[in-house]
């Protein structure tokens, strides 16, 4: 039987060592491209990592400069810093603040729009923000609103209500003005 072969040259490849070395092109073309898509992947996580390290690090950061607020402070500055621990840095509150049980008798409440503070006089938010909640409180019932008089002064008091009360729609700022005139 002849052999099908005599016509290469030594150093040609066979046909079956063609397909072989083809296969292991493709092999390692496919690896790399799967170390290629693990590296990115890889990158993708440690970023992701980081930028939630970032976050954390930000909010910790909020949360243990909240009392230190300079004079060129705006309302939110010092809502920031003094109201939003417990009234939420959008103003939403606790969870569930509306619900009262005698184990959590007042949670903080929101300060936007979906709050009860629209419904108060510039004097009674200006007098909880600064003497505590305690005198506004219903019978029996114990506030956590701490009273601000001597840590921030009467302007910033100010500032903040003036803040919180610019996050609420036009017609919720209109019937809290109305409301103002009418106790004054």
């Amino acid at each position: 039987m002849a052999r099908q072969f005599d016509d290469l040259e030594a150093d040609e490849p066979t046909p079956g060592q063609k397909v072989s070395q083809k296969l292991l092109t493709e092999n390692k073309k496919k690896r790399k491209r799967g170390l290629i898509a693990g590296g990115i992947t890889l990158i993708c996580v440690i970023g992701l990592g980081f930028s939630l390290s970032i976050v954390k690090t930000e909010k910790e950061k909020k949360l243990k400069n909240r009392h230190k607020v300079g004079p060129l402070a705006t309302g939110k500055d010092v809502y920031n810093a003094y109201c939003a621990y417990c009234h939420g840095f959008k103003l939403d509150g606790k969870s569930e603040w509306f619900r009262r049980t005698e184990k959590d008798p007042e949670h903080s409440p929101a300060m936007n729009e979906t709050g009860n503070a629209w419904r108060l006089s510039d004097k009674m938010l200006f007098d909880i923000s600064k003497y505590g909640g305690q005198p506004y409180a219903l019978p029996g019932i114990k506030s956590e609103m701490p009273a601000f008089e001597g840590v921030i002064d009467d302007k910033q008091i100010n500032m903040s209500l003036d803040y919180i009360k610019s996050q609420w729609p036009e017609k919720i700022r209109k019937h809290q003005q109305k409301i103002t005139k009418q106790k004054s």
